[in-house]
Order: C-alpha cells, then sequence, then structure tokens
C-alpha cells in the first residue's frame, strides 16, 4: 500500500500540487481557529460568533454555484492560480491591519466571506485537475492522498493554532495562512498539465442548474447524501463553532480559579 503512495507522489506535477494543496489546508485550519478566538476576545459574544460562522459558510451558496462554470469554461490550473493568489492578498490583510492598530471586526468579517465565496474553486478545483496530473491506475490512489490531506489538515491546522496563541496575538497567525496561499500558487505553477480533447459533440445540449437540482432531488443516494451533509454543516460548522470557544474559555477560567484557590490554602505547593 505504502508503495502505490510513494509511486504517485514520484509524479512531479501531482506532487506540486499535493505539497500546496497540504500547506494551504492547513494554513486554513490554523486561521480559522485564529480568527475564531480573536472575535472571541474581542467581543465575548456568541451573536459575534454565529456572524462569523455565517461569513465562513453564507456565500459558498453563491460561490458554489460560479466555480462548476469557471472551472469548465477556462483552464483550471489558471483558475485555482487566481483563486489563491486572491485569498492569499485577502487574507494578509488580516495581519497587516492588525500591525497598523486599524484591524476592525468588519474586517475580520469580510475576509471570512471573500473566503467563503471563492472556497469552492479550490475545493472543487483539486480533484478535477487530479485526473491530468496522474495514470489511470494510480487515480484511486491520489484521491485518497488529497482526501487524506484534507481531513488531517482540519485536524493537525486548529492544534498549531492552540499552540500558537499561547505566543502569538491571533491576527498575526493568520500570516501563515496568507502564505500558505502563496506556496500553492507558485506550486500550481510549475504543475504541467497535458492538453485534454474535448470529446463533446458540439450539438449536445449543456447542462443546466436546474438539471443538477432534479438529479439531486430524483436520486435517493444525492439526496439523502446532501440532506446529511447539511445536517452535520449545521451542527458541526455552525453550533461547534461558536459553541467551542466560550465552552474552553469557561474550563480555562474555572481551572484559574482552582489553581489560584489551591495556591492561596496551599502555598507550599507553588
Amino acid at each position: 500500500m505504502l508503495r502505490r503512495y510513494r509511486d504517485v507522489l514520484t509524479r512531479r506535477s501531482f506532487r506540486w500540487f499535493w505539497l500546496g494543496f497540504t500547506f494551504s489546508e492547513i494554513g486554513d485550519a490554523v486561521t480559522r481557529v485564529a480568527l475564531t478566538w480573536f472575535v472571541y476576545e474581542r467581543t465575548r459574544s456568541p451573536e459575534a460568533l454565529g456572524w462569523l460562522a455565517v461569513c465562513y459558510t453564507g456565500p459558498v451558496i453563491v460561490g458554489g454555484l460560479v466555480a462548476g462554470p469557471l472551472l469548465d469554461r477556462f483552464d483550471r490550473r489558471r483558475v485555482m492560480i487566481a483563486d489563491n493568489a486572491l485569498r492569499g492578498v485577502t487574507v494578509a490583510l488580516i495581519p497587516l491591519l492588525h500591525a497598523l492598530g486599524a484591524l476592525a471586526l468588519w474586517h475580520v468579517y469580510a475576509v471570512a466571506a471573500v473566503y467563503g465565496l471563492l472556497m469552492m474553486i479550490s475545493l472543487a478545483g483539486g480533484p478535477s485537475l487530479i485526473p491530468s496530473l496522474v495514470d489511470g491506475e494510480q487515480l484511486a490512489t491520489a484521491n485518497a492522498l488529497e482526501t487524506v490531506t484534507f481531513t488531517l489538515a482540519g485536524v493537525v491546522g486548529p492544534v498549531l493554532a492552540g499552540e500558537a496563541l499561547r505566543w502569538v496575538q491571533a491576527p498575526t497567525i493568520v500570516l501563515v495562512d496568507a502564505l500558505s496561499y502563496f506556496a500553492f500558487v507558485i506550486a500550481l505553477a510549475r504543475i504541467t498539465v497535458p492538453p485534454v480533447a474535448d470529446d463533446r459533440e458540439a450539438d449536445a445540449p449543456s447542462a443546466r442548474l436546474g438539471d443538477a437540482v432534479r438529479l439531486v432531488v430524483n436520486d435517493p443516494i444525492l439526496r439523502s447524501t446532501t440532506l446529511m451533509f447539511m445536517v452535520f454543516n449545521i451542527g458541526g460548522g455552525g453550533f461547534v463553532s461558536v459553541w467551542l470557544p466560550i465552552l474552553a474559555d469557561g474550563h480555562s477560567a474555572a481551572g484559574r480559579r482552582c489553581t489560584a484557590g489551591c495556591s492561596a490554602r496551599w502555598p507550599s505547593a507553588r
């Protein structure tokens, strides 16, 4: 099994894509934790955290509808390069404004909204680009590696962010994400994508949004999968993102009170 992954990573273009994608996903996970904690520290408001979650996820509805046609109509690698360059510049405004002492809450909301609007371009563009980077028999392994990386980034990124927050202010940590976007731009620029012949008939009807909606509604597997994913995102991406910072802060405060009380009772324990 390990040999299959090693063989896939020997493909130069896929290796560049995978490295850039991995760094970018870790950077995104770090930023989400950092901005969530920044908003909570600034406001101590569950409502403010809720609005941050809305800014992260709401624009995906529009961006997701636009991402597909963009990736189909134009060169996917170039579209992804433009996406990551734009998001990199946008995210870099957070540490820049913080360094200038001008960072406001609405700046954070705006950056989160831009992220949500554009995130589906690379999220959908990556899997659609992989088949042109590996051989047919390597496709399953390459897709598995991309999925594992996406999952691990969601685990490693918050851990790194939590540790970094002990030493660095949250807006400064976001600089890592900005650098990760530019690293992904460089990686995508080094990828060689062979030309693919368009074998669609010229008079073939083009698919429309209504066709996709009917497909999801009429197919029981797609319908149930979509509904389950929506419910998961409401609970995981919505409620949890608001509840966890408050819970963590409550436990930290309780721990500090306990430590202070124990120190007062038993000075020798210091």
